[in-house]
């Protein structure tokens, strides 16, 4: 179903400079946090729709916010520590239909440490390996803090600043 929505002059110029931003889908973010907000206000018992619309919006929220520390966290990564080698891999590892490969399915491992085998093929399988680099990035126990949405954050950071710079090496 489709909706017009108005915007004020200077936010749609803003928004225009903005690349990359499927603003349907924030939008539609939005209004669902609303939602849920307005459903967790309710006195009564809530019905198992609105409980749906309560804990669907909270977990985006929630994915939204590890996204953009994975994000920040893969663009320093990129522009200080990351190798150029690693960053083409990343970069080809990208799947249009998944947005990210790290070999995910019924692998063992998780997505942080996917990830890790993947931009450093000849530690494939070290958990450890793994783990060290992870917590270079990110601090102690940082296997912990690396969930999938972080993770997928900061691969598109990483991405984002090899995108910039690759043409120019």
């Amino acid at each position: 179903m489709r909706m017009n929505i108005s915007v004020p002059d200077g936010l749609k110029k803003r928004m225009d400079k903005v690349k990359d931003t499927n603003w349907s889908a924030l939008a539609c973010r939005a209004f669902e946090s609303h939602l849920a907000e307005i459903a967790a206000g309710k006195e009564f018992r809530m019905s198992t729709d609105d409980v749906v619309v309560r804990l669907r919006a909270s977990r985006e929220k929630e994915e939204s916010a590890d996204s953009a520390a994975g994000r920040k966290a893969g663009v320093e990564w990129a522009q200080r520590r990351a190798t150029a080698k690693q960053l083409e891999v990343l970069e080809k590892s990208q799947d249009p239909v998944h947005d990210w490969y790290f070999g995910v399915g019924s692998s063992a491992y998780s997505e942080a440490e996917q990830f890790y085998f993947l931009i450093a093929p000849d530690d494939k399988g070290d958990r450890s390996a793994a783990c060290l680099f992870w917590d270079r990035e990110l601090g102690d126990d940082a296997l912990d803090k690396a969930d999938a949405a972080f993770v997928q954050g900061f691969a598109e950071g990483a991405v984002e600043v090899w995108a910039e710079v690759s043409d120019k090496l």
